[in-house]
């Protein structure tokens, strides 16, 4: 559907670029970030940043100002990326987020834009500085 109104909140699409990117792009052919970024009284109150990985559009890092609390930025930056992801053609977006309680807001706000799949996984880590057993 279309991006909710909401009173003086504005969308802005943007290149993120950054100089490692820029190389990757240039030797990989990798297609980089964008961001949606939202602004309200000429301050800058969220923002999403996306890239495509095979045909399914990614969100990545993102965010809403808690102090502005202008309420449903969270769902008109995911509603204008998923408004993008189908107009460039992808099956499917993803996004990734945490279990603890600290990502509870975040999980929730997935849901009320439609989120419904999870996957749940186990990341390891190796600490190389440390002794070999």
């Amino acid at each position: 559907g279309a991006v909710p109104e909401i009173k003086g909140l504005h969308l802005a699409v943007v290149l993120v670029v950054h100089p490692a990117q820029v190389r990757a792009e240039v030797q990989d052919g990798l297609s980089g970030f964008a961001a949606v970024v939202a602004e309200y009284g000429g301050r800058i109150v969220g923002f999403a940043d996306w890239r495509l990985q095979g045909s399914f559009g990614v969100i990545s890092y993102n965010g809403a100002d808690p102090d502005r609390h202008v309420r449903g930025t969270g769902t008109a930056l995911y509603r204008e990326l998923l408004r993008i992801f189908r107009a460039k053609g992808c099956p499917a977006a993803r996004v990734i987020t945490g279990l603890t309680d600290a990502f509870i807001p975040a999980r929730k706000a997935y849901q009320k834009a439609g989120f419904d799949r999870r996957i749940e996984s186990v990341t390891y880590y190796l600490d190389l500085n440390a002794p070999e057993a």
